[in-house]
């Protein structure tokens, strides 16, 4: 599905330029020049490289719908149709206190910013543009580190006490291996060489993999729970 805007006579307009395209015959599409290129054009040609990289399943579809999310955020402030060349810094510094004034988290904040900034990275990079805003200028929001509550033994050995055996697995991959639900989630047979005791789990967002060590405790508790599946935890079949 394509937008071409709410006024009828220019999205037809821009329609026609764009029908052979679409219909196509795409070596007869007019390209955007990098001298009159849109800000609607640039994510565009962005987002099609990020679903790319989904369907190569090197992005997860959750974060390419916050680049989608957060990329509209950003043509709804400075206008779609804005020429790149007259997108200032001050243009982005306003954005990001826009979205500041609307109370998100901080966490929330540096992820617009980081969205944007990749925007733009990724189009100097890639030879989409010669020249981009001054996007070093926009600097993230500073995250107070709070101390955050750690069990001590005594309570991790009371939760080991009372859970299943599928549980104190999963226990025991958080304390050795910092794994969270959605790495024991994922986790499957062949990342575990448990004879050698070590697991190899590349991390979901950014593919570096992780080759740890495994605990007698943790080996014992997996093997417990050794069954004729691919992943190592299921609690529901459908």
């Amino acid at each position: 599905m394509y937008y071409f805007g709410s006024d009828k006579k220019e999205a037809l307009e821009r329609y026609l330029d764009q029908a052979t395209y679409l219909h196509g015959c795409q070596e007869n599409l007019q390209k955007p020049t990098e001298d009159h290129m849109t800000l609607k054009q640039l994510c565009d040609m962005y987002l099609k490289y990020q679903y790319s990289k989904l369907q190569a399943n090197d992005l997860t579809a959750s974060h390419h719908n916050e680049q989608i999310g957060s990329l509209n955020k950003l043509m709804a402030f400075l206008g779609q149709d804005i020429d790149i060349n007259n997108i200032s810094t001050l243009d982005l510094q306003n954005y990001k206190r826009r979205i500041q004034n609307s109370r998100v988290s901080v966490c929330r904040l540096n992820l617009h910013i980081s969205i944007m900034k990749a925007l733009f990275h990724w189009a100097r990079k890639n030879d989409v543009l010669a020249n981009i805003p001054n996007i070093d200028a926009v600097s993230r929001g500073k995250i107070v580190h709070q101390e955050k509550f750690t069990f001590d033994s005594e309570q991790i050995n009371k939760l080991l006490l009372v859970a299943d055996l599928k549980m104190r697995a999963m226990i025991w991959l958080g304390l050795n291996c910092g794994f969270g639900c959605t790495d024991c989630s994922e986790l499957k047979w062949i990342d575990l060489d448990l004879v050698n005791a070590r697991v190899k789990l590349p991390r979901r967002k950014t593919g570096i993999l992780r080759d740890l060590p495994l605990w007698p405790e943790t080996i014992e508790s997996l093997e417990k729970n050794l069954e004729d599946r691919q992943t190592c935890f299921l609690y529901f079949q459908r």
